[in-house]
């Protein structure tokens, strides 16, 4: 055992001796300690839901040393700690976390409404029946008190689980936002928790003494309601911890008690008005931790919106870019050229309107492919696109896409070969996705090649997948130009390209690699399933 842990051990079980040893060592006339505050009970339940079962042996030797201290024999005293920690406790806090909607630090309606219910409610009323009825058959009590016993004993742990057990629960689970707190709060705090003083040392010697109350209880409830809306479930938990304190030090140690039947009314009344508060103030909390945590999701929900808007406006800006200056330059030319041609037809040679017709062809081409390639990135954007596989043979697939390109490579004095499987392989895949990524690879790899250089278009197996390159010998890329080409957004018709190929490739689950160096030009390689 590390000394942390063994710190740890101790400083529980002296919280529990403590805070047993007091109220058992109290004298008060009653004669009878079913009437006194057990905060014990809440600092137990705390202890458990926080640290687990680790937490139940030094809470069981503390409670042991507590029956030890005011005379209980040892078999008795082992009973009384097993029975309150290990049964009542552990029960209360495994039924709270499996049935009780337990949140971190109760930060919810149904945790607070799970804890009332279970540990507070249910899980202590057995308990406490229970002990009330081995307390007559032990000839402790008699059974004409049962009902009234049952009712002062189940009335002094709930209020001691509430003094103890929020503010525990909620101090530890969230401390690293407590520690966020600015002096401002934690004036707004102290000023809460000294109204509650106040409020304690003007009212229990009312109640302590019997006199008529009025509305001087109903103070209480507005400091309450304050903690809730201001610090939530811990500022609740700790203002019902300073005005139990404070209540206490009023109720034992501000002179001579009255009589017993007048002090175990007003002892009633009083944890009747600590439990009504505190639930209360915790009731409130709660709802307004789930209506803040409603409010964020629909914060991040908005703000997710206005990010994906913002991301399809700037989408808009750049294909209004691509349309204005990429798609209009070339038809310009191409109306002028037209023109050219309808005013000087007849002096024009025949090779010189080849010449002409050729440029107009290829110029006409090219504004179709980046009108195919605005069109699929707009389907793309708008989810329009959908994910249709078929099982094609390599050559299928590859082939009709090189052959479209064989023309265009062969005016630019480039090799342009198709290079497949010695067996026969058939793929997964969209065949449309499929095309539109090899295409504009090669529209990307034919202007980068140099004159008499070659562009291959490769098709490989390679364990389970079929590996699609496409490369060049062209000016080897930098890391910079890679990652502007094949992770950035589109800002031309090639880098529009470019982002196809990589979204196609992310909606197929095909995995993208570019390998670029200075003598090896440029290879883009994605891979796809075969089918055996």
């Amino acid at each position: 055992m590390t000394l942390r842990r063994a710190l740890w051990n101790l400083a529980l079980a002296a919280g529990a001796f403590l805070l047993g040893w007091v109220p058992a060592t109290l004298s008060i006339p009653s004669g009878s300690l079913t009437d006194v505050i057990w905060p014990f009970a809440g600092f137990v339940l705390a202890s458990v839901l926080l640290w687990g079962p680790r937490a139940i042996p030094p809470l069981m030797a503390g409670e042991f040393l507590v029956s030890q201290a005011v005379g209980t024999p040892w078999w008795q005293s082992l009973w009384v700690a097993t029975w309150e920690v290990a049964l009542w406790g552990g029960a209360s806090a495994w039924l709270m976390r499996r049935m009780g909607g337990y949140r971190a630090g109760l930060d919810s309606l149904g945790a607070v409404l799970g804890f009332f219910l279970l540990p507070a409610g249910l899980c202590m009323f057995l308990r406490i029946a229970l002990g009330t009825y081995f307390r007559v058959a032990f000839g402790w009590t008699t059974w004409e008190s049962f009902g009234s016993d049952l009712l002062s004993i189940w009335l002094s742990v709930a209020a001691g689980i509430l003094i103890v057990a929020p503010a525990m629960v909620a101090g530890v689970e969230h401390r690293g936002a407590l520690r966020g707190l600015s002096a401002a709060r934690c004036g707004e705090a102290l000023l809460l928790w000294a109204g509650l003083l106040a409020t304690a040392y003007v009212l229990v010697p009312a109640v302590r003494a019997g006199t008529s109350l009025s509305v001087l209880p109903f103070l209480v409830f507005p400091f309450f309601i304050w903690a809730a809306l201001r610090f939530g479930i811990f500022g609740v938990g700790m203002s019902s911890l300073v005005f139990g304190v404070a209540s206490f030090e009023r109720f034992f140690f501000s002179g001579s008690f009255p009589e017993a039947p007048v002090l175990r009314e007003a002892m009633l009344y009083y944890q009747t008005l600590l439990i009504v508060a505190s639930a209360t103030g915790l009731l409130v909390a709660g709802a307004l931790a789930d209506r803040r945590r409603a409010v964020e999701g629909l914060e991040e929900t908005v703000a997710e919106r206005t990010a994906e808007l913002r991301t399809a406006n700037d989408g808009k800006d750049r294909l209004l870019s691509i349309i204005g200056h990429d798609l209009r330059a070339p038809l310009y030319g191409l109306v002028r050229l037209s023109e050219y041609l309808m005013e000087s037809a007849a002096r024009i040679t025949p090779d010189r309107l080849a010449g002409y017709a050729g440029e107009m062809h290829q110029s006409a081409k090219g504004q179709l492919e980046t009108l195919e390639n605005l069109l699929s990135w707009a389907r793309l954007r708008t989810g329009q696109v959908a994910y249709r596989p078929e099982t094609l043979p390599a050559e299928a697939l590859l082939g009709p896409v090189v052959n479209l390109f064989r023309l265009r490579a062969h005016l630019r004095g480039i090799t342009l070969d198709l290079v497949l499987p010695e067996e026969a392989a058939a793929v997964s895949a969209d065949p449309e996705m499929t095309r539109t990524i090899v295409r504009n690879l090669l529209s990307n790899a034919l202007p980068a090649c140099p004159a008499d250089g070659r562009v291959t278009v490769e098709a490989r197996a390679d364990g389970t997948d079929l590996a699609v390159s496409v490369s060049n010998d062209g000016t080897a890329l930098t890391e910079e130009e890679i990652r502007h080409h094949f992770h950035g957004e589109a800002d031309s018709p090639r880098g529009l390209g470019l982002v196809l190929v990589r979204e196609f490739c992310a909606v197929q689950g095909a995995r993208l690699r570019v390998e670029s160096g200075p003598g090896r030009g440029t290879r883009v390689t994605f891979r796809l399933p075969l089918v055996q």
